[in-house]
């Protein structure tokens, strides 16, 4: 139990007192030792690092003090986390305070609508392991990438990850399914590694981003739930708040419960904002070009208690990634395996002369002007900036 004193008075003060903790040395490194040693680079391999991942990351509150010494530690989303503080603390924080929450050498940026997290320390595999650790506060979207870069970091090892990544700019973003060259956060790091395909291949790790039904963003603004970002396995669908892969139909009903609970507090909150800027509403839908805060507040108080059951929702017109990506988008084993033999190849060569080795990156170079243009952006930010509006995707 947090005890009331002087120190925990703000938000800011919880902050503080958050980036400060750390996990338990000895459990913890157990649990993420397998990463630390090279395996064959198969997409067995790689999956198999991705549920390990998984597996640590879903801790349930009770096991996150028995792994981390902490239930406030590991990996979150700003709802989890707050809730967590929520219940030991006499001091109360929102939700939103805790968006992108980060610690150790990870910094927060904030493009709205959208946030990334950038790595600024020299150890990329000790980066991971720092987001694992905790606390930290992801969205869907984050929480993709991260498995599919643990997933690489099981099959390469500490040392060759550490060897590959040493020099390359190391991001965590909110955008799954695009790229983009001159501003890398704003686009996914991973993206030259993936591959649309037509239909989902049982043989393959997909990402995939399940819709829920249209209403939910009315009746829940400020909610997480209008659409999620999964990692596909064997047909299963791994998601940030469950322990185990579920079902399509396990996956709906997750949606629908999260449809069908009565508004809260922060969509209430939500809705209050919009009555002095309209231009929020823009993030709610962008092909309602009609909205202001009475017919937006109008459509919201509708909904307050309306539900469906299964059937129903499951008739529903949803959006389906498949049509909406025209296709899915798949981790490319012989991708990986080619920038990986590039890498063997140059790591051979230079050991052959005397001048040491030109490390060779994993990833596609990024174009000069990106690193000028993330060193401005990151001297206009304060540290701890927090943006209210992040979407969850």
């Amino acid at each position: 139990m947090i005890e009331e004193n002087d120190d925990l008075m703000s938000a800011s003060a919880v902050i503080d007192y958050l980036k400060k903790l750390r996990p338990t040395p000895d459990l913890f490194d157990q649990k993420i030792h397998p990463f630390s040693k090279p395996k064959d680079v198969t997409m067995e391999n790689i999956i198999f690092g991705v549920q390990k991942f998984h597996e640590i990351a879903t801790l349930s509150s009770q096991e996150r003090v028995d792994v981390y010494g902490n239930s406030l530690l590991g990996i979150h989303d700003n709802e989890s986390l707050a809730t967590e503080w929520n219940n030991t603390s006499p001091i109360v924080i929102d939700p939103v305070e805790l968006d992108a929450f980060v610690t150790g050498d990870w910094e927060k940026i904030d493009e709205k609508p959208y946030m990334a997290l950038f790595y600024q320390g020299e150890t990329p595999a000790q980066a991971l392991d720092q987001l694992l650790a905790g606390p930290t506060v992801l969205d869907c979207g984050m929480f993709c990438q991260l498995s599919i870069w643990f997933g690489l970091r099981y099959v390469l090892g500490d040392t060759q990850f550490n060897d590959i990544m040493a020099h390359q700019p190391l991001f965590i973003t909110q955008i799954n399914y695009q790229k983009n060259d001159k501003v890398p956060y704003l686009g996914n790091p991973l993206y030259d590694f993936l591959i649309k395909t037509p239909e989902l291949d049982p043989s393959m790790l997909y990402m995939d981003c399940i819709f829920n039904i249209n209403e939910y963003k009315f009746k829940h603004p400020a909610g997480h739930y209008k659409q999620h970002n999964c990692i596909v396995i064997n047909e299963l669908y791994y998601i940030q708040e469950r322990n185990k892969g579920l079902t399509k139909s396990e996956l709906d009903e997750f949606l629908l419960t999260a449809y069908n609970q009565p508004p809260t507090d922060q969509d209430s909150i939500f809705i209050e904002r919009t009555l002095y800027d309209e231009s929020i509403l823009e993030g709610i839908d962008h092909e309602r070009d009609d909205w202001n805060w009475n017919s937006f507040s109008s459509e919201h108080d509708s909904l307050a208690y309306h539900e469906y059951n299964i059937e129903e929702f499951q008739q529903q017109n949803r959006r389906q990634s498949k049509e909406f990506f025209n296709g899915y988008f798949a981790l490319d084993i012989k991708k990986i395996l080619t920038y990986y033999e590039n890498y063997l190849k140059k790591k051979e060569q230079s050991s052959a002369t005397s001048h040491g080795m030109n490390r060779y990156t994993l990833m596609p170079p990024p174009i000069p002007s990106s690193k000028d243009h993330l060193d401005s952006s990151l001297k206009k930010r304060p540290r701890e900036e927090v943006n209210l509006l992040s979407p969850r995707l």
